[in-house]
This record gives structure tokens, sequence and C-alpha cells, in this order.
């Protein structure tokens, strides 16, 4: 038998960056989590030897002029090996960075101090030595991360006035929201302070344009649109649902406090969005498109645009145009995916759409393969969509793939890869592709699969919560499509007047339903979400009521399968009911009924 030897990436950079002939500095990042069965083979680099020793016994020895820098995640470290942690105990040179200190981050002073580096050397890297450091640390660099990204991004726009007018909203409101948010409020899922702040300025670039606020506009016109950039940063993210609504907790608390912009005194700040041309709030129900429904299309994919749904697409235009990674975290059967699929369905010819489901098998090779399936080769080692198009990678279930024995999610390795450097390798060639024109969006169930994702891939997507539609939303979703269904049917008066009794009925059910019956862990499967809904509308069919046969009958009684038959003659039913009464009075204790009009048309 003959086997083929191939060269792993790792030692293939290795191995060309030693065949370097010139003395500058040769960088290489090990930029993720450590394993603790790869790195074992990094024991002869790591030590004095510096040689790396390859399956085929080729031996690599590093020049002076090499190094290692591993950037990893802090992690818990009780599955490493006795041999990882002998590894890393070799003389390293370590940046520690607190990526999510607690305090003010916005202190006042040097908005963005260096970054710190600590030298280690095996008589002084102790457990003790480390702890002391990163105290030190976390006192210099207090609130830094957020405090120089702000700083960053306003210098980064062009008018003087505007970056003076965003310092101080900055210094006004960021700072209490992310206190308040601390201790008052829980978002759906986990999500970094720094990715809030981003948020923010994410948002801010898509609302501050010239055409909505010109370089003259007093500081009046940039709070405004600071405050809405803000409550949709911070609220967008909450939790609402049967147990808690943090969103109208927040709403109460914004009114309460944040004064200086008014919002209208109905419903929540999160039902008013800021109309560019008067610069005042309106109710987005005044944007609900005209429902338009496909009589060939199935229920379950079905969109009624509410002011829920309305609100959300808005931001996730605004963001799509800029390129930012977007994901929609939500329970289970609250829509999240056919809404997503419908709205992506109604961009222009410009966009490319990529579905990739995930699951608990998806591995990085096969996810790899998958986003390579639309990319077409450019010039070099250049790859991108077909034409000057935009390509969308649509992930659903985006927490769904196995943790590995190390805490990692190989797939999710894969797409921050991507995000973070804009490339990732052959793994046959072992060779790097630059990928172009290529984003993301992502739907979540935060109570399955892993129930989060790794911070530092959770950071670079813009976060809003999908939450279950409220009561006005439920009535004004099923009122639309039972109303089309009855008058395409033909159905009769009587009973389109009865279509708000119907949904209302069915509504109270739900609720009564989600009420009572939560989940346990015992009792798990207590789920309640839009699909019951739909799938109690989509049985209103004649076809159904009036020839199907009653499966709990048929079990029951052993007969013939009984189906419910219209009444076409009166004294046919009263035959058939005083047979009925006479075998049941042989059987029970007789009932004596006089089977008059008014009793017939009770049973």
């Amino acid at each position: 038998m003959i086997y083929s030897y191939l060269l792993g990436l790792f030692s293939s950079i290795l191995r060309e960056q030693a065949n370097l002939t010139h003395d500058g500095p040769k960088w290489i990042v090990l930029d993720g989590d450590i394993d603790p069965m790869w790195i074992e083979s990094l024991n002869t680099v790591m030590d004095d030897n510096k040689v790396l020793t390859l399956a085929s016994s080729e031996r690599v020895a590093l020049t002076p002029s090499m190094r290692l820098l591993f950037e990893d995640r802090v992690k818990d470290s009780s599955g490493e090996s006795p041999s990882l942690k002998e590894t890393l105990q070799h003389p390293l040179d370590t940046l520690m960075e607190s990526r999510d200190s607690p305090g003010n981050p916005f202190p006042s002073g040097d908005p963005s101090p260096p970054p710190v580096w600590f030298n280690f050397r095996s008589e002084s890297h102790s457990s003790q030595a480390v702890k002391r450091t990163s105290q030190t640390f976390r006192r210099r660099t207090h609130g830094w991360l957020q405090n120089s990204y702000v700083a960053s991004w306003i210098d980064r726009r062009q008018h003087q006035s505007e970056k003076a007018n965003l310092t101080i909203l900055f210094d006004k409101y960021v700072p209490v929201c992310l206190d308040k948010l601390r201790t008052s409020f829980k978002t759906i899922t986990s999500i970094p302070e720094n990715s809030l702040v981003q948020t923010i300025c994410t948002l801010l670039e898509c609302l501050l344009t010239p055409e909505n606020v010109p370089s003259d506009s007093p500081k009046e016109v940039y709070e405004v649109y600071f405050v809405f950039a803000c409550i949709w940063a911070f609220g967008g993210t909450l939790l609402q649902d049967q147990l808690s609504g943090y969103q109208a907790e927040f709403s109460w608390w914004w009114h309460k406090e944040m004064k200086a912009v008014k919002f209208p005194s109905q419903g929540t700040i999160f039902d008013y969005y800021l109309d560019h041309k008067t610069k005042k709030f309106m109710p987005w129900a005044d944007k609900i498109p005209q429902f338009m429904m496909d009589s060939d299309a199935p229920l379950q994919r079905v969109v009624v645009h509410t002011s829920e749904t309305t609100r959300l697409r808005y931001f996730i235009e605004l963001l799509l145009e800029k390129g930012q990674p977007l994901m929609l975290v939500g329970n289970a059967g609250v829509g999240k995916t056919v809404f997503v699929g419908d709205m992506l369905a109604s961009l222009s010819e410009d966009y490319i759409v990529s579905r990739v489901p995930f699951n608990y098998y998806t591995t990085s090779a096969a996810l790899q393969g998958v986003l390579e399936k639309p990319l077409e080769k450019k010039a070099g080692r250049n790859y991108g969509p077909g034409g000057n198009k935009k390509l969308i990678y649509f992930i659903d279930d985006m927490n769904m793939p196995a943790v590995d024995l190390y805490g990692t999610v190989q797939p999710h390795t894969l797409i921050r890869q991507h995000i973070d450097y804009g490339h990732w390798y052959d793994r046959q060639k072992v060779m790097l592709k630059e990928i172009h024109s290529c984003q993301y969006i992502a739907c979540m169930n935060p109570k399955v699969g892993s129930f989060t994702i790794n911070p530092r891939l959770q950071r670079h997507f813009t976060v809003f919560a999908f939450n279950f539609p409220s009561l006005d939303a439920l009535n004004t979703i099923y009122s639309q499509i039972l109303s089309f269904h009855f008058q395409q049917q033909a159905f009769a008066s009587s009973v389109l007047r009865s279509g708000p009794t119907l949904i209302q009925a069915t509504i109270a059910f739900h609720q009564m339903m989600t009420r009572n019956f939560l989940p346990t862990a015992i009792k798990f499967h207590y789920l309640f979400n839009l699909r019951d809904l739909s799938n109690i509308f989509q049985g209103v069919d004649s076809r159904v009521l009036l020839q199907q046969p009653l499966i709990y009958c048929h079990f029951a009684n052993g007969r013939e399968d009984p189906c419910y038959m219209p009444v076409k003659d009166w004294e046919v039913l009263k035959t058939f009911l005083t047979e009925t009464l006479e075998n049941y009075n042989e059987l029970n204790a007789a009932m004596h009924l006089v089977l008059f009009e008014d009793a017939m048309q009770h049973v």
C-alpha cells in the first residue's frame, strides 16, 4: 500500500519562512483556540532546540528572526494536557488584553493608551505573576477598548462640528445606557459591550448622510439621530417573551430618564421611526406595505408585514447596503427564516444569495465547500461572486454545529477568519484565497445547540432580537390571511363575519396554553409558537371539514369512518339520531330525549 504525504498549513508556512534569506522579522500569527493535541507537536519548537520535526522526518529549524504569536481566548484550562501546560511555560512574550473590562467605558484622560506588552521569562512565568500583571493591565486599560474605538470612529468623520457634537453625545448617552444594561436588562443572547458600541457607530454611519444631516445642521439634529441609533443598538437586542418584557421596561426607563428628545406618549419608543424630512418620530405603522398573498404559497411561507417586521426590515436593508454582518436571534417558530428569506428574495439583481443551513454535523471542511460553490476565480489568488455582484451568505441555525472536545466550534472559526482577515486557505493546495464582495446574515435560536457563539465571532454581528409577535401583530397577521382565504374560497357571509371572533378565540387559547404549560426540565416539549397558530388556520378548508375521517371517533367506535356530512333532510337526520339514541339506551342508563328540531340543531 502506498501512502501519500500532505504537508499541513502551519508546517508549510513555517518551512517557507525558514527558507527566506533576508534578516527582517518574520511573524506567524496563530489566531484561535489552542488544541492540546496539536500543540504537543510544538515542544521542540518552543524549547531551546527551535526545530520542527515533520511526519516525513524532515527537520525545519527556526531562524533567529522568526517569531510565533499565539492569540487565544481565555478559557477554562481544565482540559489541557500536562504537556500543553509545560509547552506554554516556555519563555514567551505575551500581550494581555482586557476585552470586556468592567466600569465606565468612557473614562476621562488619554482616549487611546498604547498596548502594554509583558515579557515573561521562564524564571518569572508563574500563575501569581500572570495574575498580578493582568490586574495591573486592567487598571491601566480601564474601558480603553470602547473609548479608543469611538475616538477613532469620530476622527474619521469629515466635519469638525460633527466630531464635536458626536463626542458630546457619546459621553452623554452611552455610559448611562451601558450601566443600566448591566444591572437591569437582559439581552436575547450574550453580546459583548464593545459590539453594542460598534452597533451605534454602524447605525450612525448609515443615518448621518449628507442628505439627512447637512454639514451646517444644529446639534439638535445630531442628537435626534443619535438617540434613534442608541435605542436600537441597546434596546433592539433585549429579550421580550411571556415571562419578561425588557423592551417595554427599557422604553419606560428611557421616557423617564432621557427627556432631551421627545417621543410620542402612545406606545413605546420602538413603535416610532425617524422621518428624515421632518426630523420627527412617526409610527412604524405608516410604513407597513400592503399585504399581497400568493394563493399557491403554503401558509407556513406567507409573510404578513407588521410594524415589528417593518422596523427590522428597515434596519437590515440599511446595514446590508453597508456590508455589515447581521444576526437575528429568536426562539423556534417565530418566523426568522421565513422573514429573512422573503427579504432576500426582494433584493435587486446586484445580489446573489447562498443559503447555508447549519446542523449538528456541519464541519468546517463541509462549510468551506458550500461557501466556495458560488465563487469565481478572479485575478491571482482573488475570488468572488460572478460579475460585479455581491454575495450574501444566509446562515440558518448559526449555533447548531457540535462543540469539539476542546470547546471550539470549527465552522465558526472559519467564518471568523473570513470576516477578520478576508481570506481562508485552500485545503488541498495549502494556498491563500482572498475572498471579496461577500457578507453574512445569520439566524440563531438561543435555546438550542451551543446556545451562544464565540464572542470573537459574535462581536462582528449587529444583533436584533426577533421576538414573538405582540397581540396586535398576531391579530393583523391572521386577519389578513383568513380574510383573503374566505374571500377567495367564496365562504358564506356568516363565515366572513365570524373571522375576527375565530382569531381572538384562537389567540386567547394560545396565550392560555403558553401561560399554563410552561416548559420544564421534564416537559421541555411545552413550546408553543407561530407554527401552532398557523396549523390551526391551515385546517380551515371545507374539504377537510366535510370529508376527512375523525380519528378519535374512528378508534373509539370501531365502526366505519364517520365524517362530517351536510344535513340535507331533517327527517333522515331524525331517523339516524333516533336509532343512535336507542342503541345508546340499550347499553347505558336510559336518556329520554325528545328529538324536536331545536334539540337536533343542538346535537
